[in-house]
């Protein structure tokens, strides 16, 4: 009977340590399912970056959204793209991409650019009555230019993503063949466990 009670105390001892270890397996598992969520929004956040700093650039660059100019091909280009660019990001299909890709934060600074983008496209050329308006709608783009890193911070910027991936793919392994030795462990003891107690 001795025998029996070490053999059941040695399998409830295995039986914790496989409990623990997959307790650590689950939070890995929850760790890295959470990075992958973010690196597979980056993709499509990165989208909506790049948009709204090409139409910021733009507009910066003509000092708003000029009209179709016959003799200016590359300028209507440009315009172009700047249109194109806003309905990727804040207008459009953009608007919807933006609501479910970003938090209110970012929700804000869309909408102002909105705005800057109705008045530049009402006032293209016949602003000069409008002067204030325009400047102040010019300064907040170039504001935003600027600022784009830092407003999309939270979103697109993954620091030591790299550093930490490659740590966590090692502590993974490692644990990985710390679990699959405990499960070999615990087999040979659930064996034994068995053949003792037929004997």
């Amino acid at each position: 009977m001795e025998i029996a009670g070490k053999i059941v105390c040695d399998i409830i001892d295995s039986n914790i340590v496989f409990g623990i270890v997959a307790v650590v397996f689950s939070f890995l598992a929850y760790r890295h399912t959470k990075e992958r969520f973010r690196l597979d929004l980056l993709d499509k956040r990165w989208e909506v970056y790049e948009k709204v700093l090409e139409f910021c650039s733009r507009v910066t660059q003509y000092g708003g959204l000029p009209k179709h100019c016959d003799d200016d091909e590359e300028r209507n280009k440009s315009i172009l793209a700047a249109l194109m660019a806003s309905e990727s990001s804040f207008r459009g299909i953009g608007y919807h991409k933006a609501r479910s890709l970003f938090g209110t934060d970012i929700h804000g600074k869309l909408d102002k650019l909105d705005k800057a983008y109705s008045f530049f496209i009402t006032y293209q050329d016949n602003s000069h009555d409008k002067h204030d308006q325009q400047r102040a709608h010019l300064s907040f783009v170039w504001e935003t230019v600027n600022d784009l890193p830092e407003i999309f911070k939270p979103y697109i910027y993954f620091g030591d993503f790299k550093q930490r991936s490659v740590r966590n793919a090692i502590l993974s392994f490692t644990l990985g063949l710390i679990g699959i030795a405990l499960l070999i462990v615990g087999i040979y003891v659930g064996i034994h466990a068995i053949s003792f107690i037929i004997y």
